[in-house]
């Protein structure tokens, strides 16, 4: 007899005793007389739910379990997070639009933003796991391609649909929107179609560039040629060759939620060319997840230089070099093809948008004819707003650059190495956000000139520009540290882009009110230039804004002080 077979006078029998197992389904306690081997613990199956407990078809659910990972995988990530930001970012631009124009803006957010969610995250995600040898255990020792698209894709899904439900009921609760019950299925079913085809062409984008700064910077170039559809939501007609884009047929969808402009064919239509751009992606993406789980990429070119050329043949010499360190970080950043890209955008922004479109929506310019009068003119009234947004982008560029090549340098296990270098703790990240600030002033002085973007007096424009100089400082060390890998970073850069908002904000914003866009940190240069008038005024709007930024600097100094 063993000490369970026989209860203690007064006690109840013993649950672990041969009539217990006996009662149980499957019998699943242990024999009588059984004696705990060594090692139990690392027994198969021990510790697992009882099979009486399971419920009926609990092996058979293996989709369900990766999704749930999948969805914890991007809870960590920070996308709930991010897009939590994001939606209450879209309710505040829902309620500062006039009301006639709420119902389109709606369409066009959930258009612009959770439509392309796997797109931007899929750069990331890939990427990463490319790094980390998830693809090729995926390739060689899992389901292959088909599984892991249709855990990823059914995560981003429940995102997409998590983020539209909640600002859809917020808009409704507030009164701005008042969709119906077909309306919404037409949403959903173009988010469906949608979410996963933007997916698959982000994996074939990934899949040409490999690296995560050149999916950052050509990934929106590689879509311009296939967003010829939005030129239908602005006025523009396009009709159904808008359906030889990927997006065409999402945005018919999407767009019809409210007031359905197509017919029953056309709307038929518009799913069947989403359906057929989802099948030919959906080929190209499995051919890039193979090339990335194997390795087969185009590796990254690394520029040479004379010097670098010499040093090949002949041993270095020991010499004096003027801020060396600071000139090392200078190399780093040339010494990589997409750094002087880069390095160079805000030139281009500053063309385009301080330059070009005067020239386009001018009275005779090229788009005379195809944008109304109206539009024009008011667009032409608020070009001082677009280009503080451009001096805006210019920084925020410059410090997401700087941040991503940390992110690198955590995944690559480099930091470390850089925490030995001479100076107190953190010190590199300085030494290396004064080499971007030096970058990016030069860059400035050239978009100012290029683009013709001083749009007040020269003091206070100078001035200006020395506060808005404080978001590079916090974008590069804000992203640095509180992201801990390229996931994380892609999922702050997605919120830190709202700071360069504030411009455009307060074309929406009455006179009297402006002044609330000060809440973000990155509005007091903008303020300066638009808003601030009079000396005494002038002065405390700097003030305000060195100390707003300078705060948030100094704190984010400390937490690299402590950066592993």
């Amino acid at each position: 007899m063993t000490q369970h077979e026989h209860a203690a006078p007064g006690t109840e029998p013993s649950r672990f005793g041969p009539a217990a197992a006996a009662a149980r389904p499957d019998g699943w306690m242990r024999p009588a007389g059984w004696v705990r081997p060594a090692g139990w613990r690392r027994l198969p199956g021990w510790g697992q739910t009882p099979g009486w407990m399971r419920p009926a078809g609990w092996r058979r659910l293996p989709a369900l379990q990766l999704l749930r990972t999948e969805m914890k995988v991007q809870l960590r990530a920070g996308f709930y997070a991010a897009y939590a930001i994001m939606t209450l970012l879209f309710f505040v631009i829902l309620a500062l639009l006039p009301p006639p124009w709420r119902e389109h803006g709606f369409e066009l957010i959930v258009l612009m933003d959770p439509t392309f969610m796997g797109f931007f995250f899929a750069g990331g995600l890939v990427l990463l796991e490319a790094d980390q040898g998830v693809l090729s255990v995926a390739l060689t020792r899992g389901r292959g391609f088909r599984h892991y698209w249709r855990t990823k894709v059914a995560a981003l899904l429940v995102l997409a649909l998590t983020v539209v439900a909640a600002l859809t009921g917020a808009a409704w609760a507030a009164g701005f929107i008042r969709p119906d019950a077909a309306g919404l299925l037409r949403l959903a079913s173009g988010l469906v179609v949608t979410v996963p085809l933007f997916f698959g062409i982000g994996v074939i984008v990934a899949g040409w560039f490999p690296r995560l700064i050149e999916y950052f910077v050509f990934s929106s170039l590689v879509l311009l040629p296939v967003m010829f559809p939005l030129l239908e939501p602005v006025g523009i007609p396009i009709g159904l060759p808008a359906l030889l884009s990927p997006l065409g047929g999402g945005m018919i969808l999407i767009t019809s939620l409210f007031d359905p402009a197509y017919g029953r064919i056309e709307l038929m239509a518009a799913a069947a060319s989403s359906i057929a751009w989802n099948a030919i992606v959906y080929r190209y993406a499995a051919h890039a997840f193979r090339k990335l789980a194997s390795g087969r990429v185009r590796p990254a070119r690394r520029r040479t230089t004379g010097r670098d050329r010499a040093s090949a043949t002949t041993p270095a010499r020991p010499c004096r070099r003027l801020l060396p360190a600071g000139w090392a970080d200078v190399r780093l950043l040339l010494r990589d093809p997409m750094g002087p890209i880069v390095l160079l955008a805000p030139l281009l922004a500053s063309a385009v948008i301080g330059r070009g479109i005067p020239w386009l929506l001018a009275p005779g310019g090229p788009a005379a004819g195809l944008v109304p009068e109206a539009a024009a003119a008011a667009a032409l009234s608020f070009m001082d707003h677009f280009r503080s947004f451009v001096l805006l982008l210019g920084f925020t560029m410059y410090g997401m650059l700087g941040a991503l090549l940390i992110l690198d340098e955590k995944d690559q296990g480099v930091l470390p190495f850089l925490r030995t270098l001479p100076g107190p703790p953190g010190w590199f990240l300085l030494r290396r956000c004064a080499v971007l600030l030096a970058l990016c002033a030069a860059a400035i002085a050239l978009a100012t000139v290029i683009g013709d973007l001083m749009h007040a007096a020269p003091g206070v424009y100078v001035l200006s520009l020395a506060v808005d100089a404080l978001i590079l400082p916090l974008f590069f060390l804000g992203m640095s540290i509180l992201a801990s890998n390229k996931i994380q970073g892609l999922a702050m850069a997605k919120v830190l882009n709202v700071a360069t908002l504030p411009p455009l904000l307060m074309i929406a914003l009455p006179d009297r009110w402006v002044w609330l866009a000060g809440v973000v940190p990155t509005a007091w240069g903008s303020l300066l230039r638009l808003s601030a008038s009079g000396p005494a005024q002038i002065a405390t709007t700097a003030a305000a804004g060195f100390i707003y930024a300078g705060l948030l600097v100094a704190a984010l100094y400390r937490r690299a002080q402590k950066l592993e």
